[in-house]
């Protein structure tokens, strides 16, 4: 594929840039950071003879997601055949805590000297890109190495289409030298038409997201270890924002008169802003403990200010409220507290996750509330009427598990076209 006049000025810009950026004074882990991103890889490191399969994913979200299908090709074919990348140092971290790959490393900058000697250092016989990692001299160079590249797990939001429409005489022609393209959704599916991906080259597979949710979590051993007396109802609300607790609170405030054994459970979504949720619980005089004193349970409230434990409190739980959706935020996963059967409770804003919001709502498995009066009322009622929201908590369990299976999906098909016949 040959360049043209739009490739020419990316290039330039690119290289005016970074030349910009070596005249800043650099700390030691920039720079450490600038040479993984000149496409340098481990000394001694010596490619497998049959071919590597190159992996690339954003950041810590996308690397997450992409763990159950990273495992299946280590399965089949072992870590020694893995590269893996991710485009900012936390997804970096992640996928070296992992080691799932022969080594992991950032993504070169999207230059063709870097690429150059990258991938004439790993050899690799195939390039999987996660998502919407579409970098333009990437794809370019993998076309000219005759290197199979695809999106897997592909999404593209409206912007991405409106701004590569704009730009099309770079992204469409390395868009419609993809070997493959595998959308999660119908929506993606016709967002990758317009930018000019043929339709024979693509499939609707799912989204990895629900195969990386992890049902690991033990409620026994959660009960167990901060003593909550099996006959205590427990109710959690996970990843809550500012705005979210004063709502929680004087929801709590109403229900704790007429259900005194209630125990709720608050994460907030960044451990930062305990002291902020600890200040707003004592301002309506809840009593409370935080989960890091390691005391037994006796006050209305539990602060789970550690890392690591929402599942388990989510399994825990008889209904679970996800935050970021009383606010304008526009929620988090309502499909982990699902996977434990629980009945899940939101706000009104979903935005994040449309998808699940109808999958949930379909099957009559997802409660919307707007305010704490609306909060209290289906607090009160699920403690009336447990076997309701029991039964509520089974049909979302079921929606989620008819999702699954995307990861194994994907790396079928690619086996079934051939791609893994390395």
């Amino acid at each position: 594929m040959a360049e043209n006049l739009a490739f020419k000025i990316y290039k330039t810009i690119l290289r005016v840039i970074l030349e910009v950026f070596s005249f800043f004074p650099e700390r030691i882990s920039e720079h450490e950071e600038v040479i993984l991103r000149k496409g340098l890889v481990p000394d001694g490191f010596l490619p497998h003879p049959k071919g590597m399969i190159w992996l690339h994913g954003a950041s810590v979200g996308e690397v997450q997601t992409l763990m159950p299908f990273i495992r299946l090709l280590n399965d089949k074919y072992g870590r020694e055949r893995l590269v893996t990348t991710a485009t900012t140092i936390d997804g970096l971290k992640l996928l070296q805590k992992s080691e799932t790959s022969a080594f992991s490393s950032l993504l070169p900058f999207d230059l063709p000297e870097y690429y150059n000697f990258f991938i004439e250092k790993i050899k690799p016989s195939l390039l999987l890109i996660s998502e919407t990692e579409i970098w333009p001299m990437l794809l370019h160079y993998a076309a000219k190495k005759n290197i199979p590249a695809g999106l897997i797990n592909a999404r593209i939001n409206t912007k991405s289409v409106r701004m590569m429409s704009m730009f099309k005489g770079l992204f469409r022609p390395v868009l419609k030298e993809l070997s493959f393209v595998f959308p999660q959704n119908n929506n993606y599916y016709r967002r990758f038409k317009i930018l000019g991906v043929p339709e024979e080259k693509m499939k609707i597979m799912g989204s990895f997201k629900y195969d990386a949710i992890s049902d690991d979590a033990c409620p026994e051993a959660f009960r167990e270890k901060y003593a909550i007396p099996q006959e205590r109802p427990i109710i959690c609300f996970g990843s809550t924002h500012p705005g979210e607790e004063e709502i929680i609170a004087a929801a709590l405030k109403e229900i704790l008169k007429y259900h005194p054994e209630l125990i709720a459970i608050v994460a907030v979504r960044h451990l930062r802003r305990i002291h902020e949720a600890e200040k707003t619980f004592s301002d309506y005089q809840i009593p409370y403990q935080k989960a890091s004193e390691r005391k037994e349970i006796t006050e209305p409230l539990f602060l789970l200010d550690t890392i690591g434990e929402l599942k388990s409190a989510y399994a825990t739980s008889s209904l679970a409220f996800v935050g970021g959706s009383l606010i304008e935020r526009g929620g988090h996963n309502i499909m982990e507290p699902a996977l434990f059967a629980k009945p899940v409770v939101t706000g009104p804003s979903l935005f994040n996750f449309a998808s699940e919001r109808r999958t949930l709502s379909k099957d009559k498995a997802l409660f919307i509330v707007h305010d704490e009066l609306e909060l209290a009322a289906l607090i009160k009622d699920s403690l009336q009427n447990p076997q309701v929201y029991k039964e509520a908590g089974k049909r979302g369990a079921a929606a989620l598990k008819k999702m699954r299976g995307a990861s194994l999906a994907t790396f079928e098909e690619l086996e079934n076209c051939g791609y893994l016949e390395l």
